[in-house]
């Protein structure tokens, strides 16, 4: 694994992962704040792929995708979980992203898919994408 840099509303500065299990330990922190705080929105930055925009919730993952370049296409989770219709924010109503509920995917497949790109920069074929 490279090196990935995570951010999130709890660690603004961000943490350098060099290892699958630096990366879980950052995840699994996130979730725990989640539990407490409501939604929030980790980054996973891997300078050479992209960055992959993770949402955590209680009710589901939203997972969101943007190439090196920062050029189109973007690409987010097609979800199973969430209802149709609802909207979720991911940042306490600030500068977080609002995105349907219905892009919202099981936290298991979420996890899998975000330490998979942090280890290899590239997409989980596990998780249904959409181009946005």
């Amino acid at each position: 694994m490279g090196v990935a840099v995570v951010v999130w509303t709890g660690c603004p500065d961000g943490r350098s992962v060099r290892s699958p299990e630096q990366l879980s330990s950052a995840l699994a922190d996130v979730e725990k704040a989640a539990q407490s705080q409501g939604p929030l929105l980790m980054v996973i930055t891997r300078r050479d792929d992209g960055s992959l925009a993770v949402g955590v919730s209680e009710i589901g993952w939203w997972l969101g995708f943007t190439n090196a370049t920062n050029e189109p296409p973007y690409f987010q989770s097609k979800g199973e979980v969430g209802v149709p219709g609802d909207d979720i924010n991911f940042d306490d109503g600030h500068e977080g992203p609002w995105v349907r509920s219905d892009t919202l995917i099981p936290a298991a497949v979420g996890r899998r898919a975000a330490l998979e790109f942090g280890e290899t920069g590239h997409l989980s074929k596990e998780v249904p994408w959409e181009e946005v």
